[in-house]
């Protein structure tokens, strides 16, 4: 007999094929030229669980009735979701990103380093850090735009180019856990298990920042030769930037912050926020409420496909112990979104604290190993991949070059 069970179940499984099989449905754009951007856009993260999601929907409505789906949608709890999708499109304001960008130059400009270097390390260490602020895909964002406009153009070897990308995904994919809302896989349990700030920060803060610090330091070993034939002179400039302003979004973004669990505040906060840079738009670019949207979109969909799973989650993860899980999970998010993970563990009813720690750690861990592993790594591929040979980023050398500091990761988040 076919369950409502059974069908969840289905969906979520063609779900997860999808998006291992998302790379590979590009290679149709040669046969099909005419179908380009569709076959784009049903490869891209954001758009995936969305697609399946509104299919599960369908078949809820034609199975059970539309009143079946109704109580199902209402059952669900959204407000992490949209709490993205505000928190995003604040902290990726025009006002923000040039203060930091400007931070960035003005160090790398007082560092007694070549440029090349001293670029690598603030882009691999700050800026992933700060990501636990402004959230990861601010912060990957922010990264891959400066590699795009100082030392990738300069970069003849593509072994670096892998090295350095491999090293930005994993530091990205940790360094917004110092906070319970900038990394997705966090801000999918942190309500149900009442992670707080200061949970996050007494039981993740310090191995993060050593990790962060490490994995730099790691990359800059293996490749310091290269990093030495890098033939670049800093032509960034600092940009006009108005510091009332950029402290106006800075308070509305601590609001926020301090509102995350009142939907209403948060929301109402937005829209002051919103028609605030429209009084103000001469200090704005356009805000980035598709990006944010589009992400806030996957998370929502994540849940409305996931929510039904705990029947079997319940009696997989009772058959295993924290270091398998710790370890399973790590290789799990190679093949499947670190968030989709934590939020299927959030399922479980009275998992202990060694287990949430385990499944958590274990996530963000592995979040450099592929492209589909955390949300914002597409965001990196989508402005550096022309750099690379092919103008893509493939897989195997990928996994390859991120083996290393994945390693050193896990090991970092034991101690």
């Amino acid at each position: 007999m076919f369950t409502s069970q059974l069908m969840y179940l289905i969906v979520f499984i063609l779900a997860i094929t999808h998006t291992l099989l998302a790379q590979y449905l590009l290679l149709l754009e040669k046969y099909f030229p005419r179908s380009k951007k569709l076959l784009h856009a049903i490869t891209e993260i954001e758009i995936i669980f969305p697609v399946w999601a509104a299919l599960l929907c369908l078949l809820i409505l034609l199975k059970e009735g539309s009143e079946s789906l109704v109580n199902y949608v209402q059952s669900l709890d959204f407000s992490e979701s949209i709490f993205v999708i505000a928190i995003m499109t604040v902290a990726g304001t025009k006002p923000i990103l040039v203060f930091i960008e400007n931070t960035i130059i003005f160090m790398v400009k007082q560092l007694p380093f070549k440029p090349a270097i001293s670029i690598y390390c603030l882009a691999l260490t700050l800026l992933p850090l700060l990501g636990s602020l402004i959230t990861e895909p601010a912060a990957m964002t922010l990264a891959a735009i400066l590699l795009k406009q100082t030392i990738f153009p300069v970069i003849r070897s593509e072994k670096l180019k892998y090295g350095i990308l491999a090293v930005l995904l994993i530091n990205i994919s940790i360094g917004g856990a110092l906070t319970p809302f900038a990394a997705p896989p966090i801000l999918m349990v942190a309500k149900t298990w009442n992670w707080d700030l200061y949970f996050m920060l007494s039981h993740f803060g310090l191995n993060i920042l050593i990790i962060v610090l490490m994995n730099t330091l790691l990359g800059l070993s293996l490749f310091y030769k290269d990093f030495q034939a890098i033939q670049y002179h800093l032509s960034l400039s600092t940009k006009p930037v108005n510091l009332k302003i950029v402290l106006s979004h800075l308070i509305f973004l601590l609001l926020m912050m301090y509102f995350s669990h009142s939907l209403l505040m948060f929301v109402g906060i937005l829209v002051i926020f919103i028609v605030f840079t429209r009084l103000f738009s001469v200090h704005q670019d356009p805000l980035l409420i598709k990006e944010a949207t589009l992400v806030g979109l996957f998370l929502m969909s994540l849940i409305v496909v996931g929510s039904k799973q705990s029947w079997w989650l319940t009696t997989l993860f009772s058959s295993i112990n924290d270091w398998q899980v710790y370890l399973g999970t790590t290789l799990l998010t190679a093949v499947a979104d670190n968030a989709a993970l934590t939020y299927l563990g959030s399922l479980l009813p009275h998992p202990s604290e060694s287990f949430k720690l385990a499944l958590v750690k274990g996530a963000i861990a592995g979040g450099g190993l592929t492209l589909i592993a955390n949300a914002p790594n597409p965001i990196a591929s989508n402005l550096l991949k022309t750099f690379f040979n092919q103008k893509a980023i493939l897989a195997k050398p990928l996994i390859h070059y991120a083996i290393l500091p994945t390693l050193l990761t896990l090991i970092g988040l034991l101690l």
